[in-house]
């Protein structure tokens, strides 16, 4: 009965893959990699340890805050914003003006050479030469025949008295004393003769005066920092293109706030104000910052001429002392 068989046979080796696959990790009937574990034995045939905390409870949700902090008020924020801005105006501006300079480091001294000591095995053969070479000559001079004479009956023979030349004791000398210390003079000085007591510097300033029902800080006497007068020090209004340092190519994905700005036009006249991360006042350094600014300010205007903003609409301006590009229309 082939219509019976083929669904028979057909359902059987599903309901045999199934078993196989939920069995997988059942101790009885194992995979090949279990057998293979159980094969080898020690501690690779032991079952996997459990995850760590499993025996543990679940956190308990309900102590997490259920209400916000308490933060300061939006308008307080904004006033701890506006001066930590104008304070880093102020800092820029104060590092332009007056530079750090970098302090030249001098070259480290040099050590003074040891003088060799004389080798005293090259003396001794030198000495020992000298010597031989002094008894050689003695005895040539000794061999040579006598000059006549006008007794010769009178003169009785020559006997040889020539003495062997000894060779001079060396005498073992004592190594030179180790040189001492430099130690610089003590110094004491004298103030009219008179025992002066400089008085003791404060480490902090006197405390200020106290009113009653007033709280005075500890800084009140300290002088107020100088800011110039004419330096703006809040933050340009305008939206912020930035731009690496020392580069007038902007920073990776900023074409979606180009896009808004050109669709919020509405007709207006856009402003592109360039800044050129001066940091100097000298009139070299001012003028290559405002090269720099000038090529941000073209920059970002040729990134709004690609979103339909007309040429005729966008006015450019270049800055010495700032940073990146802001695009404003309140102008």
């Amino acid at each position: 009965m082939p219509f019976i068989r083929q669904p028979f046979l057909r359902y059987s080796l599903l309901m045999g893959f199934l078993c196989l696959e939920g069995c997988a990790n059942s101790p009885v009937i194992k995979t090949p990699v279990g057998w293979y574990h159980n094969l080898e034995g020690g501690i690779v045939s032991q079952p996997r340890l459990p995850v760590p905390g499993h025996d543990q409870t679940y956190p308990y949700v309900g102590l997490t805050p259920t209400q916000p902090p308490a933060l300061p008020s939006p308008a307080l924020r904004n006033e701890i914003t506006d001066s930590l801005t104008k304070d880093r105006t102020l800092s820029d501006w104060q590092n332009t003006v007056a530079p750090l300079d970098i302090p030249k480091i001098p070259p480290a001294p040099q050590q003074p050479v040891a003088e060799s000591k004389p080798n005293t095995e090259q003396a001794k053969t030198a000495a020992n030469n000298q010597n031989s070479e002094e008894s050689s000559a003695s005895f040539d001079a000794v061999g040579q025949d006598p000059a006549p004479e006008a007794n010769a009956a009178d003169k009785q023979p020559v006997q040889n008295t020539v003495k062997p030349v000894e060779k001079p004791k060396e005498s073992k000398k004592a190594p030179p004393p180790p040189p001492e210390p430099v130690v610089l003079p003590e110094l004491r000085a004298k103030i009219d003769e008179q025992a002066v007591v400089i008085p003791a510097i404060p480490v902090n300033p006197p405390p200020p005066s106290k009113f009653p029902g007033f709280n005075i800080p500890s800084d009140a006497n300290l002088p107020s920092p100088f800011k110039p007068a004419a330096l703006p020090l809040e933050a340009p209004k305008g939206e912020l293109i930035t731009f690496p340092i020392d580069s007038d190519t902007p920073n990776p994905k900023q074409d979606g706030l180009i896009n808004s700005i050109a669709w919020q036009r509405h007709g207006r006249t856009i402003f592109v104000h360039g800044y050129g991360d001066a940091y100097s006042i000298e009139p070299k350094d001012q003028s290559q910052a405002l090269s720099l600014g000038l090529l941000r300010a073209k920059t970002v205007a040729k990134m709004l001429i690609a979103h339909n903003v007309p040429e005729s609409s966008i006015v450019i301006r270049a800055h010495a002392i700032g940073h990146g590009v802001r695009i404003r229309m309140d102008e």
